[in-house]
């Protein structure tokens, strides 16, 4: 997600809970699979939209962010 890749996914509850903001798609059946590569390999806007949201997803949860921390938890503890 990170990389601003779209990801297909099964439904397993991970994959759901991390792409619940967007960022892929949940895939269920074998043919969903090859319908959403085929999807994504001839929609570039598609790509980028999915991968956009993902990259967005990664930052904010996964990304280490100093600045949001000290905003978030410091600057309380000194007022």
């Amino acid at each position: 997600m990170l990389t601003g890749l779209p990801i297909l996914a099964s439904e397993l509850q991970i994959f759901v809970e991390k792409l619940d903001a967007g960022g892929g798609r949940i895939v269920r059946k074998p043919e969903e699979w090859l319908a959403q590569m085929a999807a994504l390999a001839s929609d570039s806007a598609l790509r980028a939209r999915l991968g956009a949201e993902g990259r967005v997803t990664a930052l904010s949860r996964y990304c280490w962010d100093t600045a949001r921390f000290v905003a978030r938890h410091m600057d309380t503890a000194s007022a």
